[in-house]
């Protein structure tokens, strides 16, 4: 398994302004495409909706990059552990970029 960097589009309105933004995820799965359908399932959450200020994803705009080390041998050790629960719809998680 590999762990995987999802970046999904985001849009919500603000009075009469679109305010464009992104949720990520960092899955932990064997393929790309695997990473992306667990992440937009993630994303389909009433946790995940409310996170985003009930924003609209925009899932054709999906990006699945392979995940970088921040570098932090502390957080880079409890990685494993966090992407597994991380890709789980039933327990999804936020990451911050």
């Amino acid at each position: 398994m590999y762990h995987w960097t999802v970046t999904i589009p985001t849009i919500r309105s603000t009075g009469t302004e679109p305010v464009h933004g992104s949720q990520t995820w960092v899955i932990h799965a064997n393929h790309q495409q695997q990473a992306r359908e667990l992440a937009l399932a993630n994303a389909s959450t009433p946790d995940a909706v409310r996170h985003r200020r009930q924003a609209a994803i925009d899932a054709t705009r999906v990006e699945v990059t392979p995940w970088r080390s921040i570098g932090s041998s502390r957080w880079s050790a409890d990685l494993p552990a966090i992407c597994v629960a991380m890709s789980s719809p039933s327990h999804p998680r936020m990451v911050a970029r």
